[in-house]
C-alpha cells in the first residue's frame, strides 16, 4: 500500500486534515453543517473514499488530476452536480455512477440535505508498474470501462443497482 496523502487542492482551502496515518486520511471538508471524507489508500494510484455529508450548500468542484475513474454508490440521500454546459446529473439512493475526471462538474451539492456513499477512485496517473501487473490479471481494463460507458464524451454514467 501506498502512503496515505492530503491534496489541498482536491478539497480547496477550506478543507482540512482531522486524522491521518499511513494508510487513511479523514477531511473535514469545511463546507456548512457537517462534510467529512475518509480515504483509504488500497494501492498506488487506487483509494477507498466514505463521503459524509449533512449539508444543503451548493459546493464548486475542486482540481483534480485529468486521469482519475470515480465508481460511486449513493447509500442515503442524493448526490447533485451541474456541468459546465448547464446540465444536470444526478446520483440517487442507491445508484451507481462511473465518472471520469475529463468533465467535471463546476459545482455539486446534496439536495436532500445528506449523502452517505462510497467511491472507489482510480488516478490512473499514480498507478505504480505493481498495480497495474495486478488489474491486468483479473481482467479490470480502464481503457474499456471509459469507453463503454463513454466517460470521454462529458457528465457521469448512473447505473441503477440490482436486487
Amino acid at each position: 500500500m501506498g502512503n496515505a496523502s492530503f491534496n489541498q487542492d482536491w478539497y480547496g482551502m477550506q478543507a482540512k486534515v482531522l486524522a491521518q496515518s499511513d494508510d487513511r486520511v479523514v477531511v473535514d471538508y469545511g463546507c456548512k453543517g457537517r462534510g467529512i471524507v475518509k480515504n483509504y489508500n488500497l494501492f498506488e494510484g487506487i483509494q477507498l473514499c466514505f463521503l459524509d455529508f449533512e449539508s444543503d450548500e451548493s459546493m464548486e468542484t475542486q482540481k483534480f488530476n485529468p486521469d482519475i475513474i470515480q465508481i460511486t454508490h449513493c447509500q442515503t440521500g442524493r448526490y447533485e452536480c451541474e456541468f459546465a454546459n448547464h446540465t444536470v446529473s444526478y446520483l440517487p439512493e442507491g445508484y451507481f455512477s462511473v465518472a471520469a475526471t475529463e468533465h467535471l462538474p463546476v459545482s455539486f451539492s446534496f439536495p436532500l440535505g445528506k449523502y452517505y456513499g462510497v467511491s472507489l477512485v482510480i488516478d490512473r496517473q499514480a498507478l505504480s508498474d505493481g498495480t497495474r501487473r495486478m488489474m491486468q490479471t483479473i481482467p479490470i481494463d480502464l481503457d474499456k470501462i471509459g469507453t463503454t460507458l463513454r466517460l470521454k464524451h462529458g457528465g457521469m454514467s448512473v447505473i441503477p443497482q440490482r436486487s
